[in-house]
Protein backbone atom coordinates (compact mmCIF):
# COMPACT_ATOMS: atom_id res chain seq x y z
CA UNK A 1 0.00 0.00 0.00
CA UNK A 2 2.69 2.19 0.62
CA UNK A 3 4.65 1.95 -2.43
CA UNK A 4 1.32 2.78 -4.21
CA UNK A 5 0.94 5.64 -2.36
CA UNK A 6 4.28 6.57 -2.92
CA UNK A 7 3.91 6.27 -6.61
CA UNK A 8 0.63 8.21 -7.13
CA UNK A 9 2.63 11.18 -5.15
CA UNK A 10 5.52 10.86 -6.92
CA UNK A 11 2.49 11.46 -9.89
CA UNK A 12 0.85 14.44 -8.32
CA UNK A 13 4.10 15.94 -7.65
CA UNK A 14 6.43 15.99 -10.87
CA UNK A 15 3.77 14.68 -13.84
CA UNK A 16 5.26 13.02 -16.92
CA UNK A 17 3.68 14.10 -20.43
CA UNK A 18 4.01 10.98 -23.08
CA UNK A 19 4.55 13.17 -25.98
CA UNK A 20 5.40 10.58 -28.85
CA UNK A 21 7.08 8.17 -30.30
CA UNK A 22 9.30 7.88 -33.34
CA UNK A 23 9.01 4.94 -36.29
CA UNK A 24 11.17 2.54 -34.26
CA UNK A 25 9.30 2.79 -31.13
CA UNK A 26 10.90 5.19 -28.91
CA UNK A 27 9.42 7.04 -26.87
CA UNK A 28 9.45 10.54 -25.33
CA UNK A 29 8.42 12.45 -22.57
CA UNK A 30 8.22 15.92 -20.74
CA UNK A 31 8.61 16.59 -17.54
CA UNK A 32 8.30 19.84 -15.53
CA UNK A 33 11.49 22.29 -15.51
CA UNK A 34 13.92 22.33 -12.86
CA UNK A 35 14.70 25.85 -13.13
CA UNK A 36 13.40 29.06 -12.40
CA UNK A 37 12.01 29.33 -16.18
CA UNK A 38 9.12 27.20 -15.93
CA UNK A 39 8.96 27.23 -19.89
CA UNK A 40 12.03 25.08 -20.33
CA UNK A 41 11.12 21.64 -19.55
CA UNK A 42 12.63 18.45 -19.35
CA UNK A 43 12.32 16.61 -22.57
CA UNK A 44 13.33 12.73 -22.57
CA UNK A 45 13.69 10.14 -24.81
CA UNK A 46 13.29 5.86 -23.53
CA UNK A 47 14.74 3.61 -25.54
CA UNK A 48 12.40 0.87 -26.61
CA UNK A 49 15.87 -1.06 -27.11
CA UNK A 50 18.04 -0.94 -24.22
CA UNK A 51 21.15 -2.11 -26.30
CA UNK A 52 21.10 0.63 -28.11
CA UNK A 53 22.71 2.53 -25.17
CA UNK A 54 25.49 0.01 -25.31
CA UNK A 55 26.29 1.22 -28.48
CA UNK A 56 27.84 4.54 -27.68
CA UNK A 57 27.98 8.26 -29.57
CA UNK A 58 27.32 7.89 -33.06
CA UNK A 59 25.98 3.65 -33.11
CA UNK A 60 22.50 5.12 -32.96
CA UNK A 61 20.76 8.29 -34.71
CA UNK A 62 17.05 8.89 -33.54
CA UNK A 63 15.42 11.39 -36.21
CA UNK A 64 16.34 14.67 -36.45
CA UNK A 65 13.09 16.17 -36.08
CA UNK A 66 12.83 14.84 -32.19
CA UNK A 67 16.56 15.95 -31.91
CA UNK A 68 15.43 19.45 -32.56
CA UNK A 69 12.52 19.04 -30.09
CA UNK A 70 14.63 17.79 -27.46
CA UNK A 71 16.97 20.45 -27.90
CA UNK A 72 14.43 22.92 -27.86
CA UNK A 73 15.09 24.08 -30.70
CA UNK A 74 11.49 23.06 -32.56
CA UNK A 75 8.11 24.32 -30.15
CA UNK A 76 5.95 21.29 -31.28
CA UNK A 77 6.77 17.42 -31.50
CA UNK A 78 6.83 15.63 -35.16
CA UNK A 79 3.85 13.43 -36.51
CA UNK A 80 4.48 10.36 -37.08
CA UNK A 81 3.11 11.31 -41.15
CA UNK A 82 5.98 13.49 -40.93
CA UNK A 83 8.46 11.36 -39.84
CA UNK A 84 7.17 8.98 -42.69
CA UNK A 85 7.38 11.40 -45.25
CA UNK A 86 10.91 12.03 -44.38
CA UNK A 87 12.16 8.75 -44.42
CA UNK A 88 10.48 8.17 -47.59
CA UNK A 89 12.22 11.29 -48.76
CA UNK A 90 16.13 9.59 -47.11
CA UNK A 91 15.39 6.47 -49.00
CA UNK A 92 14.50 8.05 -52.71
CA UNK A 93 17.80 10.38 -51.85
CA UNK A 94 20.04 7.45 -51.60
CA UNK A 95 18.32 5.97 -54.73
CA UNK A 96 19.55 8.74 -56.71
CA UNK A 97 22.94 9.07 -54.90
CA UNK A 98 23.56 5.88 -55.84
CA UNK A 99 22.17 6.15 -59.48
CA UNK A 100 24.68 9.21 -59.51
CA UNK A 101 27.53 7.14 -58.81
CA UNK A 102 27.00 4.27 -60.75
CA UNK A 103 26.69 6.48 -63.49
CA UNK A 104 29.76 8.58 -62.44
CA UNK A 105 32.24 5.18 -62.02
CA UNK A 106 30.07 3.87 -65.63
CA UNK A 107 31.82 6.90 -67.14
CA UNK A 108 35.27 6.68 -66.01
CA UNK A 109 35.67 3.46 -66.72
CA UNK A 110 34.59 5.00 -70.09
CA UNK A 111 37.19 7.11 -70.16
CA UNK A 112 34.22 9.82 -70.65
CA UNK A 113 34.61 11.53 -67.07
CA UNK A 114 36.45 14.97 -67.48
CA UNK A 115 39.25 14.75 -64.57
CA UNK A 116 38.99 17.19 -61.82
CA UNK A 117 41.60 20.43 -61.65
CA UNK A 118 41.21 20.88 -58.08
CA UNK A 119 42.88 18.86 -56.19
CA UNK A 120 40.48 18.98 -52.95
CA UNK A 121 37.58 17.31 -54.98
CA UNK A 122 39.78 14.72 -56.39
CA UNK A 123 40.88 13.72 -52.59
CA UNK A 124 37.30 13.70 -51.46
CA UNK A 125 36.65 11.86 -54.56
CA UNK A 126 38.96 9.20 -54.25
CA UNK A 127 37.74 8.76 -50.27
CA UNK A 128 34.34 8.11 -50.88
CA UNK A 129 35.18 5.60 -53.38
CA UNK A 130 37.70 3.79 -51.30
CA UNK A 131 34.83 3.76 -48.48
CA UNK A 132 32.15 2.30 -51.27
CA UNK A 133 34.37 -0.54 -52.72
CA UNK A 134 35.41 -3.24 -49.36
CA UNK A 135 39.12 -3.21 -49.36
CA UNK A 136 40.94 -6.53 -49.46
CA UNK A 137 43.29 -7.79 -47.62
CA UNK A 138 46.49 -10.03 -48.82
CA UNK A 139 45.32 -12.24 -46.07
CA UNK A 140 42.35 -12.69 -47.97
CA UNK A 141 43.65 -14.00 -51.50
Amino acid sequence: MTSLFNRLWHFIRKPTRYVGRDLEGNKFYEYPSRTEDPRRTRRVVKYVNKEILNVGRGGFKIPVQWTAWLAHTRPHPPTLEELQRDRFRLEKLMINVKTIQEREQAEREAGLLIPETNPQIQEADQESTAQSTPATSPLSK
